[in-house]
């Protein structure tokens, strides 16, 4: 991860660039974004992808103008260290919810957890939970749960990369922790209920810290009510081929125009043909797309240089 920025870069008096932010338990992931906009005096903050108010962990936010790359910022894989709870299930499929079921876990052998484990890692045909907070027709599915409806879901391709048993507490309720590398959009409680189920006794989640996100590591992310040091785009995104144009260049990029290759001074010089591409300028931050040898601009952001931090107000 590169350095934290010790500048808050802004647009006039709004303030811009990346945040991560370590977010604790007992508050939502719009709790945490409302508060950054008191302290930081702006409204255009977003997150990108939410925490469960039981979980804790990486939330990455995006301030200003950046906010038009949250899709960007937040596709990276993500890595939670998970408590999976074995022997119930619940109406959330988490520890929060009323219990449903309940089953003797006893039995249970660390190499059959091993063996379920392997059975859930590679690419998942996963359908949302009812208290997830993706929107159907318009609705967080939360909201419709709340009011006790249950809607039809489709199901969302996601990757598990890595399924690793850490530990295992036996019992009639057992405890196992598991660390997960997966892909963005994956729903950690519907893989332990995926777990139980596959074991004959049924699971749930327990306990959730997210550890990554992309780029972002738990050691970088600050507490909400902390320093807010912002990051800029083109040093999250730091896989990213990076050029700089000049005032002219960086005009045309502003009307939409594709620029050739050889107008861009080349900091970290793009590998394929069909990568997308950081161009920096005259206030201005671009994300391009290759046609042949020209670059179309994608998305154009007013993005001026660093300039001192603000002070922000302590959190109310």
């Amino acid at each position: 991860m590169p350095d934290r920025q010790a500048n808050m870069p802004a647009v006039g008096s709004e303030p811009f660039g990346i945040l991560s932010i370590d977010k604790p338990p007992g508050i939502t992931s719009h709790d945490v974004v409302n508060r950054l906009r008191r302290r930081l005096s702006t409204r255009r903050i977003g997150h990108t992808g939410t925490l469960d108010p039981m979980a804790t962990g990486v939330l990455v936010c995006c301030v200003g103008a950046a906010t038009r790359l949250a899709e960007y910022i937040g596709a990276g894989d993500k890595v939670y260290e998970a408590e999976i709870a074995l022997g119930m299930t619940t109406s959330t499929l988490d520890v929060t919810g009323e219990q449903r079921t309940c089953a003797d876990a006893s039995g249970l052998e660390f190499s059959d957890i091993e063996r379920a484990l392997a059975s859930l890692t590679g690419d998942l045909a996963q359908i949302p939970p009812m208290h997830a907070a993706v929107r159907v027709g318009g609705v967080r599915l939360y909201e419709l749960a709340r009011r006790g409806e249950t809607v039809e879901r489709s199901a969302r391709a996601v990757t598990i990369h890595e399924l690793t048993l850490r530990s295992y507490r036996p019992g009639r309720q057992a405890l196992i922790e598991v660390t997960v590398r997966c892909s963005a959009g994956t729903y950690i409680r519907s893989l332990a209920d995926d777990l139980g189920e596959r074991l004959g006794v049924g699971g749930c989640l327990a306990a959730l810290r997210r550890t990554r996100v992309g780029a972002f590591r738990l050691a970088d992310a600050y507490p909400h009510d902390g320093p807010l040091p912002l990051m800029r785009p083109e040093d999250a995104l730091a896989s990213w081929p990076l050029g700089r144009v000049d005032p002219i260049v960086a005009d045309d990029l502003r009307m939409g125009r594709a620029v050739g290759g050889s107008a861009i001074e080349w900091i970290r010089p793009p590998n394929r043909t069909s990568e997308p591409v950081l161009l920096i300028g005259h206030e201005l931050l671009a994300v391009v797309m290759p046609e042949g040898d020209r670059f179309r601009p994608h998305k154009v952001l007013h993005a001026p240089p660093m300039e001192p931090a603000p002070e922000t107000r302590p959190c109310g």
